[in-house]
């Protein structure tokens, strides 16, 4: 089985194989994060179809390391809500400010505690770093 691994820019990575797909933080947007203040550079919203139809035909997860707006974009995650099998991986945060928000936007939230594995063909564990204000998380991806 083929896989491939494609970096779209900023933290957004693509891992697939013929048939699953899981796409990390994606950030494709032309209007930036924090009210304009933060934008990609280079620039690629333009990629954000592109993406879209490489995902199309798959099963796909979707892996969130945090909230804030350059890891979180609404616009850039609204294009994967009609996807019919999407699941939207985000690690099991004390606050739940994530979950809540996904689940606003009408996607499918899935929490993944630390232990947790995920996946079929493409198979992830994530490491949650939860203490005080700071919430991020690292991902460990395997494929054939």
């Amino acid at each position: 089985m083929n896989s491939d691994f494609t970096f779209w820019g900023h933290n957004c990575f693509l891992i697939e194989t013929d048939h699953e797909a899981l796409l990390i933080d994606p950030w494709l947007n032309d209007t930036g994060a924090f009210f304009g203040s933060w934008h990609q550079w280079p620039p690629n919203g333009h990629l954000r179809d592109i993406v879209r139809k490489r995902c199309a035909e798959k099963k796909l997860s979707i892996f969130l390391s945090h909230e804030h707006q350059d890891h979180f974009d609404k616009s850039t995650l609204a294009t994967f809500s009609s996807h019919p099998d999407c699941k939207v991986f985000i690690p099991a945060y004390i606050d739940k400010f994530l979950l809540d928000a996904l689940e606003g936007m009408k996607l499918h939230a899935v929490e993944l505690a630390e232990e947790e594995n995920a996946g079929a063909n493409i198979r992830f564990r994530i490491f949650i770093d939860d203490s005080g204000i700071n919430h991020d998380a690292a991902i460990f991806v395997e494929t054939e």
